[in-house]
């Protein structure tokens, strides 16, 4: 710790933790967080556990910084979610293997895994968001020609492409549409960002310019509605990313 300190990334470093666990490993899992926290105050600690109280029933309410359900009990339990906010907490969601609507599989629109850390982040205020792996190369096979392979794109189970996000290739490291789509997401959150940070600004806009920055804050209901229903063909996400990035060159700089 005293050299992560030294080198300034100690705000920077988290400690993830119990992935998934349930009932029977609470009590483990809190005897061991209260420990590490008591030594480490301040990493904050971030976990996937199961529990639909989100640390009432665990007993792990003090022990956890950060907790990351999926995306239905992210949905589901957000007064929950919310009372922890308040108590200086927060919450991020994952996705992981098959879930309808927005998800990270070779079927899915490439709008899927681009909203799903983006515009419906914004949406639905994460504080941040989790994916467990980016190359289970189980068995890997090498991506030597294309563009049909022999390698089969399962991950984890026989989801295709869950957990896999970079291809191992005769050259290297091979990313994926999906990938690049993520990246695409990420830069979109990031321009919402600077949306609102304009809107708190209390820059004067020229009227027109005002209407349509308040219109894209609310976020178009024709891009993104929840985890489920959005813009498969992306038409729309494009236009109110142009919208975005036209709003922001012309007032961002002054």
């Amino acid at each position: 710790m005293p050299k992560l300190r030294e080198a300034g990334v100690l705000k920077d470093a988290y400690i993830y933790c119990f992935d998934e666990i349930q009932e029977q490993t609470y009590y483990s899992a809190k005897t061991i967080l209260e420990e590490v926290k008591r030594l480490y105050p301040e990493i904050p600690i971030v976990t996937t556990a199961f529990d639909e109280t989100f640390g009432k029933k665990s007993g792990l309410e003090s022990c956890i910084d950060i907790r990351v359900p999926g995306e239905k009990s992210y949905e589901t339990y957000q007064e929950r979610i919310q009372e922890l906010r308040r108590n200086g907490k927060k919450v991020w969601y994952y996705t992981c293997m098959y879930r309808p609507g927005m998800n990270f599989l070779l079927e899915a629109a490439a709008s899927a895994p681009r909203l799903l850390v983006g515009l419906n982040q914004y949406k639905q205020e994460s504080d941040g968001f989790l994916y467990y792996q980016t190359t289970k190369w189980d068995g890997a096979q090498i991506v030597d020609k294309g563009p049909l392979t022999e390698h089969n794109s399962r991950g984890y189970q026989a989801y295709n492409g869950n957990g896999l996000l970079l291809y191992p290739g005769k050259d290297g490291v091979m990313p994926t549409i999906r990938l690049k789509a993520i990246g695409d997401g990420f830069e979109d959150l990031e321009y919402w960002f600077l949306l609102r940070k304009l809107k708190e600004s209390g820059k004067k806009l020229a009227s027109e310019d005002q209407v349509i920055l308040d219109s894209l804050l609310q976020i178009n209901l024709e891009v993104v509605v929840d985890f489920k229903h959005f813009d498969p063909a992306g038409d729309r996400l494009q236009a109110e990313r142009r919208k975005a990035g036209e709003q922001l060159s012309v007032y961002s700089g002054e």
